[in-house]
């Protein structure tokens, strides 16, 4: 090997010395080879001796360490093709010099070949793009972790949510991972770098709506609600009901086919396409049998060819928009039904937001986990159903903890009181523990001072409108037939939820709004 200065004739005629040094060597084969190398002559010899490094590489095993492949990922672009052209390195290795547009496009074309949704796709690489524009990467060499978490804390600065900066995070240490299984990099530079804990910092935190609110919303949409949005107020119904149910995004909503739902007795079930489930897997969902039921009404009212898509028209970005409307309208509506006089302000039926979360229509999805949890349903159940990956992701996002849940946990606990204290409580008639309960010794032992009231399935809360007139009838209560519409200037009362000790009015939760008196008319 030689380091040398070639000469040429400049346009003068005059012969004149390179600016930059060249190495001469002779590759596996024995060629003797030229190669362009740096200005300085310390550099040229550095490169003289990595290049030498590599023919004796080539010519025993071509098994590269990782300190030839770091000195290939910091080589010149011009070099590294001369040594691909000599076939002294592989051809897997002249990505190194690339570009990160390059590399970022080639990222983008294996996401799309794995069959990953456009959506996904298009918000992973702007991700990517955005930590390459400010940490100002030009090759894969130069990506570290220090510039990038300087750019977590540029983020920071500009407040955005750490649910924001985790789904940085996640895009671009699986662009370096791949960077790493394409043989473009020899180690992640960003493996180290850790998630936030975004539940320090939770900007959309959805709550669920008890029974009472979602029988009355399917009620009022279906027999009260009008079209919008492409679809109309019996298709709303279903599909709000079917979300609450089974737990399908609105995303997987769309995909469900005629030719998906089975409403046999004994099997009916809603059957989940992988290509369009979020987890990428087949799922096989079972109804309800109310869900059934409405099915089977929707199907002959609104007869379809197999493979039709079942809820169809202008919802496709727009599921919080439609479910906010029939929240607004069911709002509106019951406005109209109080006497102004004697009741001039009204608080709303179901609000968007409370001091729980927000309602949008991912959390009818919600809804679905807490129901399943309030229902006794076991953990390992409730995740297969939600198809979670990850049962604390079941506990921790989908399953909220209702005030009333809380009192009967509380009401369990053990008494703390001595059995003459029970004792003497239960002659004055101020003790409810049962004169059985007292343990010898003096001390009480509590075997049963609580009764689980909530109700025991979901699913009662959404009997047809007509068969719960039925049981009010046969209960003894007034006749619901004689109804009024609201532009006669009649009143029309809500359907009584079974299992629950309360009227539309005075439900127990966040909504309720403080009784006051009423007019005949209004209790009529």
């Amino acid at each position: 090997m030689a380091i040398l200065k070639r000469a040429y004739k400049s346009a003068k005629g005059k012969t004149e010395n390179c600016s930059k040094f060249t190495i001469q060597f002779r590759d596996h084969t024995d060629t003797v080879r030229r190669i362009a190398a740096f200005a300085s002559r310390a550099a040229s010899a550095e490169l003289e001796r990595a290049v030498k490094r590599l023919v004796s590489v080539r010519q025993v095993s071509g098994t590269l360490e990782n300190a030839d492949i770091k000195f290939l990922e910091s080589c010149p672009s011009a070099i590294l093709e001369k040594l691909v052209k000599y076939g002294i390195v592989a051809g897997k290795y002249a990505g190194f010099s690339k570009s990160m547009a390059d590399h970022v496009e080639d990222f983008r074309k294996v996401m799309v070949a794995k069959a990953g949704t456009e959506k996904h796709v298009k918000e992973t690489v702007g991700y990517i793009k955005k930590a390459i524009e400010y940490c100002k990467w030009r090759l894969p060499s130069e990506i570290s972790a220090e510039d990038y978490l300087e750019f977590l804390t540029h983020l920071r600065d500009l407040e955005l949510s750490l649910s924001t900066l985790n789904h940085s995070i996640r895009a671009v240490k699986a662009f370096c991972r791949w960077l790493k299984h394409a043989k473009r990099i020899s180690e992640n530079p960003v493996a180290l770098v850790k998630l936030y804990n975004q539940k320090k910092d939770i900007r959309h935190y959805r709550r669920a709506m008890n029974a009472g609110d979602l029988a009355i919303l399917l009620w009022f949409v279906e027999y009260h609600g009008k079209k919008h949005h492409g679809l109309k107020p019996d298709a709303r119904a279903l599909l709000y009901h079917t979300a609450a149910h089974t737990g399908l995004r609105w995303s997987e909503n769309r995909s469900i086919r005629r030719m998906d739902v089975n409403v046999e007795p004994e099997s009916a079930t809603i059957f989940l396409r992988a290509e369009y489930a979020k987890n990428r897997e087949d799922a096989l969902l079972p109804l309800t049998p109310e869900l059934r039921e409405r099915f089977i009404a929707y199907f002959k009212a609104h007869p379809m060819l197999p493979k039709a898509s079942i809820w169809h028209g202008m919802w496709k970005d727009k599921g919080f928009e439609m479910l906010y409307k029939d929240i607004d309208d069911l709002n509106a509506w019951n406005r109209k039904r109080y006497v102004k006089d004697l009741q001039p302000t009204v608080e709303d039926l179901i609000k968007r937001e409370t001091h729980d979360g927000v309602l949008d229509f991912h959390a009818l999805r919600t809804t679905f986990g807490t129901m399943l949890s309030q229902a006794g349903v076991q953990l390992v159940t409730a995740q297969q159903l939600l198809r979670h990956h990850d049962p604390k992701l079941t506990a921790n996002f989908y399953t909220r903890v209702v005030v009333q849940d809380k009192e009967v946990a509380i009401g369990k606990l053990p008494s703390t009181k001595t059995g003459s204290e029970v004792q003497a409580e239960a002659k004055t008639g101020t003790c409810d523990v049962p004169e059985k309960s007292l343990g010898k010794g003096g001390l009480t032992k509590i075997t049963d001072t609580s009764t689980d009231t909530r109700t025991p399935s979901f699913c009662e809360h959404l009997r047809p409108f007509a068969e719960r007139a039925e049981l009010r009838k046969a209960a003894g209560a007034e006749d619901m037939s004689n109804e009024k519409s609201p532009e006669n200037g009649g009143f029309i009362d809500f359907p009584r939820v079974p299992g629950l000790n309360c009227k539309w009015g005075e439900k127990p939760d966040s909504n309720r709004r403080p009784s006051e008196p009423q007019s005949d008319a209004l209790t009529n």
